[in-house]
Parts: C-alpha cells; structure tokens; sequence
C-alpha cells in the first residue's frame, strides 16, 4: 500500500510543476510583450521625428540627417529606417549598409510589427506605418535589433526556470518535515493502543487530531461491542456451569447409592466420567471468575490472584 506521505509528496510535486510551468509560460509572454511595446513606443517616437525631417520634394526627396538620431547613421548600429513611397522611390538609413528590408506597402492609417532576420544575423523588430504627407503616400519602416534584449530575456527564463525548480525541491523537502512532525503527533495514539493490549486502558484517547478523530471513535465503539460480547460469554458460561453442577451432584449422589449396593465396577466407572464432568466445569468456571468484569486482556498478577 502506498505511504499517505508519498502520496503528499507527488500530489505536491504535481500542483507546482503545473503551476510553475504556468507561472513561466505566463511571465515569458508577459515578459516579451512588456520588452515589445516598450520597443514598439521607442520606435514610435522615432517614426515621428522622420516623418518630421522628411522632405518629399519629388524634385529632391531626402530626410534631413541633423534631426535625426546618430544611431542610424552608423553602420549595423541595430537601428534601421526604410522609406517607400507608392511609386517606388525609397530611402534607407546609412547603418543598413548594402541590406535592404523587406516591408510590405501599406496605406496611409496602418500599422504592422514584424520580426524578421537582419543583417549580421541580427534579430529584428519592425514598426511599418502608412502615411502621406504633402499629397505622397509612403510606408516607414523603423527597425532595432533584439539580440541583446532576447538574451537578457532568455536568461531570465532559465534563472526563473532554476529558480523554480529550486523552489519545487524545497517545499518539498519542508513539506516532508511538516508530514513527519505531524505524523508524529500519532505517537500518543500508539502507546494508548499498547496500554490498551496490556490491559492498562478501556479505550482510545479521544485528544487527537480532528482528521483521525472519527477512526478513534469507531475504534473504540468497536472494542466497546467486543467486551459486552465476551461478558456476555462470561456469563453464559457461569450460568451453564452452576446450571450442570446440581444436576450433576444428583448422579453423584445416585452413583454413591450403587456403591453401597454392591454395583461398584459399573457405579466406579460412571462416577470417574461424572467426576471427569465436574472437574472440567470447575476449571471453566474458575477460568471465567479469574476473567471477572475487567477489560479484556487486563493484567494478570499471579501472586496476587492465585491466592
């Protein structure tokens, strides 16, 4: 039969590996979306402050370089733009270098994130907004790289993950601590059932834990049934045994009289069986006074009983 504490132990395990794994798969997404929109309002800002320092002049279509961030002017900085107008003419940042986004053409009111591969491997995260301006529509792109922000949160999965597991195995172990002090509190319970073989105690004490309380009960209801039975065998047994001797006595006395009339052999015989008879009920009755009205299996003192 499998232990009540091996029993808590996995039922334990198992609500905290349910509940850590959805604590991680809860706070990871959390977690990602908490560093894409703090991303997302960055690009945001800088969405508006090159759509500021756009001239869409067809003559000569530019973005002024003063008024925009120094990051999209150095070479794989991890901060791109990208510029498409609806007849085709586009403008990139400096720091794509030779590479070129790919970004879908949008209309002017929306908006999409992507996450796409750029250069040198880098991982990254594209705000596109349509717009026009001055009678041109156009699709801007605003990327930043996610490598670093990615690790940084991969190692916060795996510490979480650590940390976790570290946390399952000591509550587990604290849970095994609080199950054996518990389990201990049964000790009481033993040295009454111990008392209660030796004839020291007529029933359980009932000063015990409330979950274990109704078993105590029926317990000692039980050993209750079982003493009215024996006394009541006791005394069945008493009233057969006084009920045999008188008449018993009667063929005694008739077995005497056949003495006396010379019928020795026939009366000895029947006199030994009779006698045989007697001496066997006096050793049950002896046996059933000794027994008295005590508990059951009551010490027995020799010196004190025999007498």
């Amino acid at each position: 039969m499998r232990s009540l504490q091996r029993t808590l132990h996995l039922g334990l395990a198992l609500s905290l590996l349910l509940l850590m794994g959805g604590l991680w798969v809860v706070g990871n997404q959390s977690v990602r979306s908490l560093t894409e929109d703090f991303v997302a309002s960055r690009l945001e800002h800088d969405t508006e402050s090159l759509l500021a320092a756009l001239v869409t002049d067809p003559a000569h279509t530019r973005v002024r370089q003063g008024r925009i961030s120094q990051v999209y002017k150095q070479p794989l900085s991890g901060h791109y733009y990208l510029i498409r107008f609806s007849d085709g003419e586009q403008l990139q940042s400096r720091s794509l270098w030779d590479h070129t986004l790919e970004i879908p053409e949008l209309k002017p009111g929306e908006s999409r994130r992507l996450r796409a591969a750029g250069p040198s491997d880098q991982r990254l995260f594209i705000l596109i907004k349509g717009f026009r301006k001055q009678e041109r529509e156009l699709t801007l792109a605003v990327a930043e790289d996610m490598t670093l922000i990615r690790e940084r949160r991969d190692r916060f999965k795996r510490d979480f993950g650590l940390f976790a597991l570290a946390g399952i195995v000591g509550l587990l172990l604290l849970q095994s601590v609080v199950v054996r002090r518990a389990f201990r509190r049964l000790q009481p319970l033993r040295e009454d059932i111990r008392r209660l073989e030796r004839g020291e105690a007529d029933a359980l004490s009932e000063e015990v834990p409330s979950e274990i309380l109704p078993l105590v009960r029926e317990f000692n209801g039980l050993v209750q049934l079982l003493a009215q039975r024996l006394e009541r065998s006791r005394n069945a047994l008493g009233n057969l045994t006084h009920a045999l001797k008188g008449p018993l006595n009667i063929l005694l006395q008739y077995f005497d009289t056949l003495d006396r009339r010379g019928e020795g052999v026939t009366a000895a015989e029947a006199r030994a069986q009779a006698e045989r008879i007697g001496q066997l009920m006096e050793r049950e009755l002896r046996r059933a006074r000794l027994a008295g009205t005590g508990v059951q299996g009551q010490r027995f003192n020799p010196a004190a009983e025999l007498p």
